[in-house]
């Protein structure tokens, strides 16, 4: 026992002499076996033909379902982006319905007052809401159109268009070679 407390009274004198070495020495006897167990794992048994086709097939598996998920977000999106615009179109139809009561010719004023929309009256009842659908509120109409805007303008930021302004006042954006309306998409034509 005195041996062995003897020797650890000399290296705590040899330590108190010199820190920086008894330092790096505890670092290196702390940091060497650790470092040797942690960046060192043991080997990996070879994958079979079975585990890499699973491997495969579940990744695969996995980026259809990503693709259905956003194919349904988007319908979803669009059929959220159609009853926004039938509700306004809806309100405006209860409203020239009313207004036209007492015309003569009740289908040429709601034509006459209602303009392109009238078309779409056919999917509104007589108090101005929609036919067998559920109407979506504001936050909905505005959140559709909020990301509809930011949508737009990323692509407005990709360098893959040129866009415009129209002779109707209408962004048009030219892209591989063929004008479109920015606003809906469509392809344009000079005469519009």
């Amino acid at each position: 026992m005195p041996a062995a407390h003897s020797v650890l009274l000399n290296a705590r004198a040899w330590a108190q002499r010199h820190p920086f070495l008894a330092l790096l020495l505890l670092v290196l006897v702390i940091w060497f076996p650790t470092a040797l167990i942690f960046d060192n794992p043991p080997p990996r048994t070879p994958e079979t033909l079975e585990q890499a086709q699973a491997r495969v097939e579940k990744s695969r598996g996995a980026a259809l379902a990503a693709e259905k998920a956003g194919e349904d977000q988007r319908q979803q999106a669009d059929i959220t982006r159609r009853q926004c615009l039938l509700k306004s179109v809806c309100a405006k139809y209860a409203a020239v319905r009313q207004e036209c009561a007492v015309a003569g010719d009740f289908k040429n004023c709601i034509q006459v007052r209602m303009g392109k929309d009238a078309d779409e009256a056919y999917w509104c009842t007589t108090d101005g809401s929609i036919v067998a659908s559920k109407i979506p509120n504001t936050v909905e109409c505005w959140w559709s159109k909020a990301s509809d805007w930011l949508s737009n303008a990323s692509d407005m930021l990709s360098p893959s268009r040129e866009y415009a302004r129209g002779p109707n006042g209408h962004m048009i954006y030219r892209e591989k070679g063929k004008l479109y309306d920015a606003e809906t998409g469509k392809p344009f034509t000079p005469g519009q």
